[in-house]
Order: structure tokens, then C-alpha cells, then sequence
């Protein structure tokens, strides 16, 4: 409001043309626009992801390519851990274009599935039977829904089952997959 005052003390009173000063300041505030295009983009589409909230920090996600638990949540970027440790940082902009998969929102059971080949010499049931007793075994598999067990085709040299099962917490479907496929190596012995 001060430098429209200004302006039009200049102009009335004092006969200054303020035209090439409006054309000027047009030119430059297009140039500053254009090289700030990805800085904006980025500052909107995190003014967005702070109002929408479609994940906290300490959430695990999927977008895009990469999944990872979120340690930040800036104005410019979203910084994600990866399973393997690494860290990942993604500009909100691209993440307002991707998919989000939120892990951790609703809360509750996130269901998995292990897949594994049984020798065409072993009944199906007895292999259901095994692999069910082999999820009733794991601490980190959740009791509701419960887990179920199926046949779900035949291969060049076995026979493929399926087992799904549900974990409370998605940090521990790893620790539970691998339980799993320990105690089905016991078991199948």
C-alpha cells in the first residue's frame, strides 16, 4: 500500500511515468516465478500434505517406488527410512502426484501372505493342516481374522499353497515371515 502511495505522489505530483517501472517489475516477477516454479510446487504441495495429513511422522508408507517409515515432514520434502536403513528424501510435489499407501492408517491388522511348494507325493490336507499349526505358532501373527490356508495352483514341480495371515503392527510382518518360514522347514521335515 505504501509503494502504491508512493506511487501516486510520484506520478501526480512530481510527473514521474511509471510505466516502464510496472513493465520491469511484470518482466522480473515472471523470471522470479518461472525459477521458483519447483520451490512453490513444493511449498504448496506441503501446505496441502500438512492440512490433509494423509500420514504422520513414525508412519510406514509406500509412494511410488520406494516404502519406508517417515521421520520428516518439511515444507519442502517428506524424508523416508527405508527397510534397508537408508534414507530417502522425496519432494512433497512428487508426492502429491504419487500414490500414497499408508501402513500405519487405520491403525490394526495388516494382512501378508507366504507362498510355498509342496511335492505333489504330500495330500493337501496334511499340508494345510501343517502350515495352519505353523501360523498358530508365530507370536506376531494376529489371532483375528484369523489366518487361512489354500491350494492355490500346480507348478512344473509342486504344488503351490498360500497362507495368509495378519499382524498387528506392520513393523512385524518381517520378523513373522521369517518365523513362518522357518518353522515350515521343522515342520515339513
Amino acid at each position: 500500500l505504501y509503494g502504491v502511495g508512493l506511487g501516486f505522489v510520484a506520478h501526480r505530483f512530481f510527473g514521474i511515468e511509471l510505466t516502464p517501472f510496472l513493465a520491469t517489475s511484470a518482466v522480473v516477477g515472471a523470471v522470479v516465478g518461472l525459477a521458483l516454479q519447483d520451490t512453490l510446487g513444493n511449498l504448496f504441495a506441503g501446505i496441502s500434505l500438512h492440512t490433509d495429513g494423509p500420514f504422520r511422522v513414525g508412519d510406514w508408507v509406500h509412494v511410488g517406488e520406494v516404502e519406508g517409515r517417515v521421520e520428516e515432514i518439511s515444507w519442502r520434502a517428506v524424508r523416508l527410512r527405508t527397510w534397508g536403513g537408508d534414507g530417502v528424501t522425496i519432494p512433497n510435489n512428487e508426492v502429491a502426484r504419487r500414490t500414497v499407501v499408508s501402513f500405519s492408517q487405520p491403525s490394526g491388522p495388516h494382512s501378508r501372505v507366504v507362498q510355498v511348494g509342496v511335492s505333489y507325493a504330500v495330500p493337501p490336507n496334511k499340508v494345510t493342516a501343517v502350515l495352519a499349526e505353523v501360523l498358530q505358532q508365530v507370536p506376531e501373527v494376529a489371532a483375528e481374522p484369523a489366518p487361512n490356508v489354500r491350494l492355490i495352483g500346480y507348478r512344473d514341480s509342486a504344488m503351490e499353497y498360500e497362507a495368509r495371515y495378519w499382524v498387528r503392527s506392520y513393523d512385524d510382518w518381517r520378523r513373522a515371515e521369517s518365523e513362518i518360514y522357518r518353522l515350515v522347514w521343522y515342520h515339513f521335515r
